[in-house]
């Protein structure tokens, strides 16, 4: 089939493009191969066409935007620049005939080729100097971590020694207080230990002669041995002392006494003046109290302490403060801590039960009494409610839970209506409440119907008073 004889297919072919016309710009194409040979072989061909529109590749119109973004000039030339588009497209401009060809003429191809060269260098160039100054940036962030690192295990391995050093200053110290200690504790049962006594075997060589002073000064030596030679088999004779403690008396603390006076140079007057003083003490405190005495004493102790029941006992024993019932006189009345705890225990729940009781049958105070006091002192009539609830919305009268704010705000009303009536009338009107009480029933004290009435606190101090005498109310 003729391809003529179809106009429905016609195709009109581009006209064939003779070197002479080279740099035609009606012919201009930018070709992927700029080789003489590739430039040759295109010269010949058609420009390719859009499938869809019919549209040439220089009149596509994705390319309508596209604007020049950069000019570079080429090297070894003068006039022409290498412009780049947005689109990623190039080409060549000359400012002095002002022409500009997408296809890069045959000349300035080595400038080209030059300038894509140099190009890639400096790319390269940047990309290196990127990646050393990313390297330089990794390796400081990791000399800062290695350093805080090792200061971090130079901090804990100091802690480490210091906490070490302590230790051994806090045992070397605990060592030192029980040498101490028990260093004392030798010396005080060296002073109270009597020299005539045979403990251990080991003590066995030391003896307590008696000397006593004779007329006969001059002794013969022979009747000294006899007498050491009888006090020697006595000795072996007699039965061994068995060890451990015993019991001193009376004159055996007298006797240590006077030995540590003499030791210190005291004179014997004085501690037997204590010794007196010591005697007249226990014959003035009389006998030992018996338990039951005891327990009443350190009730008593609690009962002015004015302790609550209801604390726990370690609680109570581990105060250390200056009034604590642990610094009491009392508190020793009982010898044992087991004692002091069954007394607390008996003594605790017998004042529980009393509270209990107490708070049962105690009257409950009414709320509007002490409201009303405050309102005397603080009401006036130059002040509405919202006013004065504003002013003294901190006061704890204004806040009490157990009267509403309906009920404050209805007392606060009668309270000022009254306030701007006669003094006079307002005395009456008291004056026929308080007359309402019985005589019978006693005078002494206001009944709570009467102290709830706003009446009793709209008149000053003393015109209640002159009132109240006059009624015979004490």
């Amino acid at each position: 089939m003729d391809i003529s004889e179809s106009p429905a297919k016609r195709i009109r072919l581009t006209p064939p493009i003779d070197s002479s016309s080279y740099l035609d710009t009606n012919a201009d194409f930018v070709a992927f191969d700029t080789s003489e040979d590739n430039l040759q072989a295109q010269s010949h061909t058609s420009i390719p066409t859009s499938r869809f529109h019919g549209f040439t590749r220089r009149e596509d119109p994705r390319h309508r935007h596209d604007k020049p973004k950069s000019k570079h000039s080429l090297p070894e030339t003068e006039s022409w620049l290498l412009v780049k588009t947005k689109l990623g497209r190039r080409f060549v401009h000359n400012v002095k005939t002002k022409e500009s060809f997408w296809r890069i003429p045959q000349g300035l191809q080595a400038a080209v080729d030059a300038f894509d060269i140099e190009e890639e260098k400096a790319r390269n160039m940047q990309w290196s100097e990127d990646q050393l100054k990313l390297m330089r940036q990794q390796e400081k962030l990791a000399q800062t971590v290695t350093s805080t690192l090792d200061r971090r295990r130079r901090s804990e391995s100091l802690q480490r020694e210091d906490e070490a050093a302590m230790m051994a200053e806090l045992a070397a110290q605990a060592e030192y207080a029980e040498e101490q200690d028990a260093r004392k504790a030798a010396l005080a049962v060296a002073d109270i230990e009597p020299r005539g006594y045979l403990g251990d075997a080991s003590d066995s060589e030391y003896e307590y002669i008696e000397v006593t002073d004779t007329e006969g000064e001059g002794e013969d030596q022979d009747e000294q041995e006899e007498l050491e030679s009888d006090e020697d088999n006595n000795a072996a004779s007699a039965e061994p002392i068995p060890p451990g403690p015993v019991d001193f008396g009376e004159d055996d603390i007298a006797y240590q006494l006077a030995m540590m006076g003499e030791s210190y140079g005291l004179d014997p007057e004085e501690y037997q003046e204590a010794e007196d003083e010591r005697d007249y003490d226990q014959e003035a405190n009389g006998l030992a109290l018996s338990d039951q005495e005891a327990i009443a004493l350190f009730n008593q102790m609690l009962d002015e302490h004015e302790i609550s029941p209801f604390t726990p006992w370690d609680k109570l024993i581990a105060d250390e403060s200056a009034h604590s019932i642990v610094f009491d006189e009392r508190y020793t009345v009982l010898q044992s801590s087991r004692a002091r705890k069954e007394a607390w225990d008996q003594w605790s729940r017998d004042r529980a039960a009393a509270v209990k009781v107490q708070r049962a049958t105690e009257e409950k105070k009414d709320p509007r009494v002490a409201y009303l006091s405050f309102l005397a002192a603080n009401a006036s009539t130059k002040l509405y409610w919202p006013e004065f609830k504003r002013k003294f919305k901190r006061e704890s009268e204004m806040n009490d839970r157990a009267l509403q704010d309906k009920d404050r705000e209805k007392l606060y009303r009668d309270l000022v209506a009254k306030l701007k009536l006669p003094e006079s009338k307002r005395k009456d009107e008291l004056k026929v409440l308080l007359k309402a009480v019985p005589e019978e029933a006693g005078r002494r004290t206001l009944p709570s119907k009467i102290l709830s009435n706003v009446s009793l606190y709209v008149l000053p101090q003393h015109a209640k008073d002159e009132l109240f005498r006059s009624l015979h109310f004490d």
